[in-house]
């Protein structure tokens, strides 16, 4: 599959939390490949206090953003992964954002 290091270094046997400092403590992102093999498909769940998501992801050909699909919603998120840190850039309502997630082990919560 090619996901652009998205599957290597965040996979279905890895949680993230955000360190982003608009989003309390506790929000984690977890991305898994689908069934089809060759494709950028795949599947991600996003839970905090208060939501939980469910939808696909798609990595581009350029293997330097996302399409993220949940609910009604879609998002294009550029992304960059440096060792363990994955940082989004996007835009939401206009305004830039950036959110940084570490690599996590399931049930290993540092705080």
């Amino acid at each position: 599959m090619t996901f652009g290091g998205i599957t290597g270094s965040i996979d279905a046997d890895l949680v993230l939390q955000i360190l982003a400092t608009k989003v309390e403590c506790c929000d984690f992102i977890e991305f898994a490949t689908d069934d089809i093999a060759g494709d950028s498909v795949g599947f991600f769940k996003a839970s905090g206090l208060g939501y939980e998501n469910f939808g696909t992801f798609e990595v581009s050909e350029a293997n330097d953003s996302l399409v993220i699909k949940w609910d009604s919603k879609q998002r294009i998120v550029a992304f960059e992964i440096n060792n363990d840190l994955l940082t989004f850039l996007y835009l939401e309502d206009s305004i830039p954002v950036e959110e940084g997630w570490r690599k996590q082990l399931y049930g290993k919560n540092p705080h």
